[in-house]
């Protein structure tokens, strides 16, 4: 029986202020950067773009290709497809074959999603960590 491969997510959390006043895309830049998404590599901030464009789609009731989301985003389709991966890794966006959507069909549900994701992930380390103390006869007073 052959195994399925378990695909590998990457989520980084950063501790950042919330915005001031509430604007639609400072806050979604904001959860961007909070997930790591917007490095300082990322001058123009072209990731919180592509996930916006993402975000008004599904507001829109849309799936949108990597082009159209370049389009949306005012970037080349190249650098789409290099954010939109880092998404997909995350799970924060999945791909419905040459479409793009969040995870689920709003963005909290999205990140209620990836904390299911990170709890198991976690306590997947924890076991291993316990595994790691019982060979060593490392133990807690």
């Amino acid at each position: 029986m052959r195994k399925k491969k378990r695909m590998v997510s990457t989520i980084t959390i950063k501790l950042l202020d919330k915005p001031g006043e509430p604007k639609l895309n400072q806050d979604i830049d904001w959860i961007c950067k909070s997930l790591g998404f917007v490095t300082p590599r990322d001058m123009e901030e072209t990731a919180s773009k592509i996930f916006c464009a993402v975000v008004m789609a599904m507001h829109e009731g849309k799936e949108l290709t990597s082009q159209e989301i370049a389009a949306r985003s005012n970037v080349s389709r190249g650098a789409a497809l290099i954010h939109l991966q880092h998404y997909l890794e995350s799970g924060l966006i999945v791909q419905k074959r040459t479409r793009y959507v969040l995870r689920r069909k709003s963005v909290a549900k999205t990140i209620e999603e990836l904390e299911t994701d990170v709890m198991r992930m976690l306590c997947d380390i924890k076991k291993m960590a316990n595994e790691v103390d019982q060979k060593l006869g490392l133990q807690e007073r």
